[in-house]
C-alpha cells in the first residue's frame, strides 16, 4: 500500500492558482490526438500509456476485460444504450450557460456523448493566448473565478462498454492515473495513494480502493454477469437454516466486492473525479445504489476542494465497507462455531 500523505500538508503552492495552470487545461482526449486515424483501438492505446514496459500486463487484463467489440473508435456507436448504471454531476466553467446534465443517470453511451462534448468545449475555451483579446480576457475572469470546475463520475459495476466511454473521453493528463485506477479496481487491490507531480505539467491524483467480502441470502443468486466477481456458495454453513431433506431454503453466498476512488485535477478546484463500486449482489436500481456507495450530501457540488472531497468520500466508503467485513467475519466465525459442534456431535453418536 502506496502512502504519501505529506503531500496533503505540503500542498504546493502552483495547484492553488487556476491562473498559473490555465494553460495546461485538458483541452485533449485520445479522440482528438489521434483525429486523422479511421479505425482507433481505444482500448490498446489507453492501456499503453505507461512509459514502462513491464505494465504490459496491464494492457492484457484491459484487453480481456473489453473483449473484442469494446475496444476500437468504431464500437463507440454500438455503446450499451439500455443499462443505466453510470451517475454524472458536473460543474464547468463555460462561456455560456452550462450545457451538461447534473445529477442525471446515464448509459454508457450518454456518458461517453456528455463526457467527449466537454473535452470539445474544453478545447475552445482554453485557446491560445494569442487569440482574440474578448476571449483572453473571459478565459482569465474563469481562470482567477473561486468557482468548481469539475466533473464527477459514479459507476456501479462497471462494464466494458462504461470502461471505453471513460477511455475515449478522459483529458490526456488525466489518462495514466485513471489507467492504474480502473486496473487496480478491476484486479479487486487494496491501495491508498496521494501522488504530486508539480514539474512541468502540474498534475495531482488522489486515490483510494477498498476491496471486500460479502454475504448474501438469495434463492438463485445471479453470478456477476461481467463474470469479473468470484462467489462461493456457503450454506453448507448455515445448518439452522436446512429444511428436512437437507437442502437449504435461501442460499448464502460470500461475494467478491470493490470499491474504488480516484480524483485528478492540475488545480485544487478543478478536477475530475471517477467512482466505482460493485453493486451486483444487491437488489436495488442503480440509482438507489449509487446513493447508498455516493450519498447527495457527499456527491453534490458544495465541496469544490478536491482535497476534502477525498477525504470526505473515504470516510463515507471506508464506514460502509468496515460494516460489511464485520458483518462478514462475524457471520463466518459464528456459523462455523456450530457447524463444527454440530460434526462433533454426529461423530459423538456414530
Amino acid at each position: 500500500m502506496a502512502s504519501s500523505v505529506d503531500h496533503l500538508y505540503r500542498w504546493p503552492v502552483v495547484f492553488s492558482s487556476k491562473v498559473s495552470n490555465s494553460r495546461f487545461s485538458g483541452s485533449q482526449d485520445i479522440l482528438s490526438v489521434y483525429s486523422d486515424e479511421t479505425s482507433l483501438d481505444i482500448i490498446e492505446i489507453f492501456a499503453d500509456s505507461s512509459p514502462f514496459a513491464n505494465d504490459s500486463f496491464k494492457s492484457e487484463q484491459f484487453l480481456r476485460f473489453c473483449g473484442p467489440d469494446a475496444r476500437k473508435s468504431e464500437h463507440l456507436k454500438h455503446l450499451d444504450c439500455k443499462t443505466v448504471n453510470v451517475l454524472l454531476l458536473s460543474e464547468v466553467a463555460t462561456l455560456g450557460p452550462n450545457p451538461y446534465p447534473s445529477g442525471v443517470a446515464l448509459t454508457a453511451r450518454g456518458l461517453f456523448q456528455t463526457l467527449h462534448q466537454q473535452v470539445s468545449a474544453a478545447a475552445d475555451l482554453h485557446v491560445s493566448f494569442d487569440a482574440d483579446p474578448k476571449r483572453q480576457r473571459v478565459q482569465r475572469q474563469l481562470s482567477e473565478s473561486t468557482s468548481c470546475e469539475d466533473t464527477r463520475v459514479f459507476v456501479t459495476n462497471l462494464s466494458r462498454y462504461a470502461l471505453l466511454a471513460l477511455a475515449a473521453t478522459a483529458p490526456w493528463e488525466a489518462i495514466a492515473p485513471l489507467r492504474d485506477a480502473i486496473y487496480r479496481h478491476l484486479m479487486m487491490e487494496s491501495h491508498f495513494i496521494i501522488d504530486v507531480a508539480a514539474d512541468t505539467i502540474p498534475r495531482f491524483s488522489l486515490e483510494f480502493h477498498l476491496p471486500m467480502y460479502t454475504i448474501r441470502r438469495s434463492e438463485a443468486l445471479s453470478a456477476d454477469p461481467r463474470g469479473l466477481r468470484k462467489y462461493l456458495n456457503i450454506s453448507f454453513l448455515f445448518q439452522d437454516d436446512l429444511s428436512i431433506d437437507g437442502s437449504s431454503r435461501n442460499e448464502q453466498y460470500l461475494l467478491e466486492a470493490q470499491t474504488s476512488c480516484m480524483i485528478v485535477g492540475q488545480h485544487n478546484t478543478s478536477w475530475k473525479a471517477y467512482m466505482f463500486a460493485d453493486t451486483y449482489f444487491d437488489d436495488e436500481d442503480p440509482e438507489s445504489a449509487v446513493e447508498v456507495w455516493f450519498p447527495p450530501a457527499i456527491g453534490g457540488s458544495g465541496y469544490c476542494d478536491a482535497r476534502l472531497y477525498w477525504v470526505l468520500l473515504l470516510k463515507h466508503q471506508a464506514n460502509l465497507v468496515e460494516g460489511e467485513w464485520h458483518h462478514t467475519v462475524n457471520t463466518l466465525i459464528g456459523f462455523s462455531r456450530k457447524y463444527v459442534r454440530s460434526q462433533d456431535a454426529s461423530r459423538a453418536l456414530s
